[in-house]
């Protein structure tokens, strides 16, 4: 999934840019290992989920972002796969 939404991105790009004949200039892609959220803050939101009347869908986000954010703000983020 990491290399296919580029490859999709980079499809659509060159087809808006032979149909209008202009240049999209995206600069250097820039990458980073996925993280994880631990164990346990999953299970925690999946139950305040179901509290809710929802049922949960855990999918991953792809975003290592997410997880270097919620670790500054003390929320505990496992960086390798469980």
């Amino acid at each position: 999934m990491l290399q296919t939404m580029p490859d999709l991105l980079r499809e659509h790009i060159a087809r808006i840019e032979r149909g209008r004949s202009v240049r999209f200039d995206l600069g250097e892609a820039l990458w980073t290992s996925p993280a994880h959220c631990s164990k346990s803050l999953i299970a925690k939101l999946a139950l305040a989920t179901e509290s809710l009347g929802v049922n949960p869908v855990l999918f991953p986000s792809g975003g290592g972002h997410d997880a270097a954010v919620f670790c500054e703000a003390g929320i505990p983020s496992d960086i390798h796969p469980q």
